[in-house]
């Protein structure tokens, strides 16, 4: 009488994929302005990953001699909140168990600035420059949906004196997943003595 015995191969549980591009103000809070994100990992040598989004496979890879892998989907994910797993499989098809999911949040839009119209000015009586105080420059306005932006401002010279000419002022907003506008405010000033 022959008695045949099934052996079932249990894979080690992978661990959880990591977010290799986390842009913005934070590099651990799994906010990214990539839309194709790339993730990581290490697990066993030559293992088949299966990456899947909820329960959407996103695509495959195979770790290298060292057990590293690297993955990074082929088409653009939706902006919004995303949960990440992966799954190993051996040469022989046998399964581990999914790994805990990685969380992280899509966002590619970009915040939006208003800034002051250009300014024009003569030089001040006697003197090769204008002052222009920051309330006559005006302010520069940003928001974004995330609720969270930073707005800086460059090329205003040291105590507000523009010489004469054309001056650009840069104003930079940059959101949370670290998605960037710069828009700029021009500022002409003639010569009175002319």
């Amino acid at each position: 009488e022959w008695v045949m015995y099934v052996l079932r191969v249990g894979l080690q549980k992978p661990g959880k994929p990591k977010l290799d591009n986390d842009h913005g103000h934070s590099a651990t809070d799994g906010l990214t302005n990539a839309a194709a994100p790339r993730f990581s990992g290490i697990y066993a040598p030559n293992f088949r990953i299966d990456l899947f989004d909820g329960a959407a496979l996103l695509g495959s890879t195979t770790t290298d001699a060292a057990g590293a892998w690297w993955f990074t989907p082929a088409a653009a994910l939706a902006d919004g909140a995303h949960a990440i797993s992966l799954r190993a499989i051996d040469v022989n098809g046998n399964l581990s168990e999914l790994s805990p999911a990685t969380a992280i949040t899509i966002d590619t839009v970009r915040p939006t600035v208003s800034v002051p119209g250009g300014r024009s000015k003569p030089t001040d009586p006697g003197r090769p420059t204008a002052y222009l105080s920051d309330d006559e420059l005006g302010g520069a306005l940003a928001s974004d949906d995330s609720g969270f932006v930073t707005l800086t401002r460059s090329g205003v010279p040291a105590g507000n004196a523009f010489a004469v000419g054309a001056t650009t002022i840069t104003y930079t907003a940059t959101d949370a997943a670290g998605n960037e506008v710069v828009v700029t405010q021009l500022v002409n000033v003639a010569d009175l003595e002319l």
